[in-house]
């Protein structure tokens, strides 16, 4: 397995902790937990530092340098087993040095958080998964246009700059922080959200929930930021009463780099989530996981086309623990194909509703029929169930751990249904040669009849894996990805 193989997949065996990350270094990885270094991969593979946690969960380790020189480490013999792997790192944390940038001070250097943490600040541009740490943020909340003139957004910038910078220069006064080092005031940065948009809709700019944020030291905490704020409030007749200590705790996202004006980023999220779908991962927004920008450039200095902006979303890997698996949406959309394809895959077993309702002579069964077969299907261990049927959907949103749904726009289904006419279809127990009218007004009718019952039974579904997606090459394009890399 190659190094960049080796790291994706530890990360993704630690990835219960929730704060791991990692980042190149010499060739290898070095790998973090709540921001302390716990081991890295060298010439001799992953190896950790030298623990009692460490003996304790891998008593066979025989300690070794990773390069000549270096002091003893533990190579790791438990990779496989992600449950004891998990605990070993956790009970390592009070055993390991703290990461501190003290060492700046000591040096006479001022710290510089875009240098010291380039991978999340300098990003490529391209994307790319990053598992982000906790940090803490001096932070305004507000809604509506970040444009309007003299607006809520602009002067929330005011006031986090002030109280930002009153931090920064409290070692010119009396006030002493504990922990105080020298630090360069990070770029601003914000979180938005908009509700009933996954993500982003940048043409409805008044609809705007925001947070502007700058990301503050850890050595403040909410007492000192409230110092900070009086303190900035008196000296700038500034009422900062607004800003808050605020904690990000991101985990797992995708970032990019975008080169260009704001106005521009669609073309950026658009590759994005293009290689999510590639990847096996997919957005994973909410109210504590949200759109999020870093503005490296001065918008009053930088010409619109040069401006940088890093923009990250959360995201989730797609059928890790994928078992019992639903495909739906409307006739026409590919669903039996989707699944079949899926199938293959996975090796999960298929199971068409339309080959259980129907029979061959094109009358079909009993509700109650359909129900015990149904039943006898969900009482299996491994499954894909494809097919809508609503009176049965809650059922299976009970019983599924992912949801796909094939929400495509009505034309693109009355083409599937074209072409489907006169094959033969191992989803159902004859071949269409006419079109069924009584059919053809259900699809017609299904985005404003069914769609809705469809989403408002999502909407209250919890604890599930849903994935939407919205074209057919969304669709393929995960299929390809999770092939690769499942």
């Amino acid at each position: 397995m190659a190094n960049k193989e080796l790291a994706e997949y530890i990360v993704e065996q630690l990835s219960d902790l929730g704060e791991v990350r990692n980042r190149p270094m010499m060739g290898g990885y070095v790998f973090y937990y709540r921001e302390r270094i716990f081991g890295g991969i060298y010439d001799s593979g992953f190896m950790v530092k030298m623990t009692a946690a460490g003996r304790k969960y891998m008593p066979d380790s025989i300690p070794q340098p990773p390069y000549d020189g270096a002091k003893d480490m533990l190579p790791v013999t438990i990779l496989e087993n992600r449950e004891r792997l998990q605990k070993m790192v956790s009970e390592m944390y009070e055993e390991l040095p703290k990461r501190k940038p003290k060492a700046a001070k000591k040096s006479g250097k001022t710290f510089d958080y875009k240098k010291e943490y380039k991978e999340f600040y300098m990003p490529k541009k391209k994307p790319e998964i990053v598992t982000m740490p906790s940090m803490n943020y001096v932070a305004v909340r507000g809604e509506g246009d970040p444009n309007e003139p003299d607006g809520a957004y602009k002067k929330s910038i005011g006031i986090l700059y002030a109280a930002a910078y009153t931090i920064k220069m409290s070692k010119m006064g009396k006030h002493r922080i504990e922990g105080y080092f020298d630090f360069v005031v990070p770029p601003l940065e914000g979180f938005w959200k908009q509700e009933g948009v996954e993500g982003i809709d940048y043409s409805n700019k008044s609809a705007f929930q925001w947070i502007s944020a700058i990301r503050l030291p850890d050595f403040v905490t909410w007492e000192e930021l409230e110092w900070a704020k009086e303190e900035a409030s008196r000296k700038k007749k500034l009422d900062c009463s607004a800003a808050e200590l605020y904690t990000v705790e991101e985990g797992l996202c995708v970032q990019i780099m975008h080169i260009g004006p704001y106005d521009e980023e669609p073309a950026s999220v658009e590759k994005m989530d293009r290689f999510l779908a590639e990847h096996g991962y997919r957005n994973n927004f909410s109210d504590q996981r949200l759109h999020h920008e870093i503005y490296l450039s001065d918008a009053r200095r930088v010409a619109p086309e040069r401006w940088k902006t890093v923009i990250r979303h959360p995201v989730v890997e797609i059928g890790k623990n994928m078992k019992k698996v639903i495909v739906i949406g409307c006739p026409g959309s590919g669903k039996s194909t989707f699944s079949r394809k899926l199938q293959k895959i996975t090796g999960l077993l298929l199971f068409y509703l339309d080959m259980i309702y129907h029979r061959p002579d094109k009358t079909t069964v009993s509700k109650a029929e359909f129900d015990e077969k149904l039943h006898g299907i969900l009482e299996q261990e491994e499954w894909i169930i494809d097919g809508n049927y609503i009176r049965t959907l809650p059922l299976r949103l009970e019983q599924c751990d992912t949801v796909f749904w094939l929400d495509y726009p009505l034309e693109v289904c009355l083409q599937g249904i074209e072409m489907r006419f006169g094959r033969p279809r191992v989803d159902m127990p004859w071949i269409e040669t006419e079109k069924d009218e009584e059919f053809m007004e259900f699809v017609r009718s299904f985005h404003s009849a069914t769609r809705p019952k469809i989403e408002e039974l999502l909407e209250k579904t919890t604890g599930k894996e849903i994935v939407i997606f919205r074209s057919r090459d969304m669709a393929e394009e995960f299929l390809r990805g999770y092939f690769r890399f499942r």
